[in-house]
């Protein structure tokens, strides 16, 4: 509630495109056709607001309804969906997902509707998540476009083992054709969204430091998985490590849900995207097609953070503060100019 609240009355000079979507919030345009729908990622856009704005012709209409609808959509998300509910939100604030939405509205509510898709998919209802997928697409394509990998990967009974196979893919991948699928990908994403083309280095969007908390968070999560997937024992000065049959890790948070499955499909997800968001780290479009996959360490981070051993204690207190760091960082240097905080309420 209170989240919602800061972000439905903020002033439009919080975040930097606040003031430019509050302004084309106001302009409208139908849809000739489904071919001109989707010539354009704001078409989509259009036609989605459009009924919002029949009913609210104001600017400000813009801060509540990318206030109110990714608040309430990404708590339904973790409500259902994670172990922790209060780290999950913690985390959600700390990575700066809430402040990305308070700039970056229109993908903040394509993100919403894109969570409640996977979480359908996680419950393997597929035909309820295609309208969610839809909404999503149509509103922000670039950001929500990688829902189909969600699709396909949803469909492998996951294991640890083939985790790792993932993995070890994604690095071979990623390394050996990096130049290659800078090419080709850089080229058709260009023509395919067209609206980017004129985004290259950006040090916290993509580059050097957000390089290198994507290695961060990389490194904890395989560790995490690992030693959810590993069971390594000590018998005197030998050590013993067996690759478990199965993760098992509680009892499922709803009926229908299968929690091990969802985080094992998650943090495969993640590891790959962290993996492709290392390597193509230059270029700013990969992390914004890729910032839907990031936005599910939220729920993950907490299952992996569920070990209790002595040695886990420590490493997911050192996780944690190193997160703060970042989060410090990136609010000291105002990214997404979110701050000062004022209000569109005139007191």
């Amino acid at each position: 509630m209170h989240f919602m609240s800061l972000a439905m009355l903020r002033a439009d000079s919080v975040g930097t495109d606040t003031r430019a979507y509050s302004v084309f919030y106001l302009q409208s345009r139908i849809p000739q056709d489904i071919r001109e729908l989707f010539s354009s990622q704001m078409m989509g856009f259009n036609l989605f607001k459009l009924p919002f704005l029949m009913l609210f012709p104001y600017g400000y209409m813009w801060m509540v309804l990318s206030g109110v609808i990714p608040t309430i959509l990404v708590w339904v998300f973790i409500r259902r969906n994670s172990s922790n509910i209060s780290l999950s939100i913690f985390l959600y604030l700390v990575l700066y997902f809430y402040f990305q939405n308070m700039n970056a509205g229109r993908q903040a509510i394509a993100m919403g509707f894109a969570l409640m898709s996977i979480d359908c998919i996680y419950r393997k209802r597929y035909i309820i998540s295609i309208p969610f997928s839809i909404i999503a697409f149509i509103i922000h394509p670039a950001g929500t476009v990688l829902l189909l990998v969600v699709y396909v990967l949803s469909f492998i009974r996951w294991s640890f083992r083939k985790y790792l196979v993932a993995l070890l893919f994604s690095l071979a991948t990623g390394v050996v054709f990096a130049t290659a699928m800078v090419l080709f990908v850089q080229t058709r994403f260009v023509l395919l969204f067209k609206y980017y083309s004129g985004y290259s280095f950006d040090a916290w969007q993509s580059g050097g430091r957000m390089g290198y908390f994507y290695f961060f968070v990389l490194l904890y999560v395989i560790y995490g998985t690992i030693k959810k997937g590993v069971g390594i024992s000590l018998r005197g000065k030998r050590v013993s490590i067996a690759m478990k049959r199965d993760i098992v890790d509680g009892e499922p948070v709803d009926k229908g849900f299968d929690e091990n499955q969802a985080m094992l499909l998650s943090v495969t997800l993640i590891s790959i995207q962290l993996i492709f968001c290392i390597v193509l780290r230059e270029y700013v479009f990969v992390s914004r097609a890729t910032n839907l996959i990031f936005q599910l360490s939220i729920i993950i981070l907490p299952w992996i953070m569920k070990d209790k051993s002595r040695y886990s204690f420590w490493i997911n207190r050192l996780f944690i503060l190193g997160v703060i760091g970042y989060f410090a960082l990136r609010l000291i240097g105002n990214y997404g100019n979110v701050w000062p905080y004022e209000t569109f309420i005139v007191l």
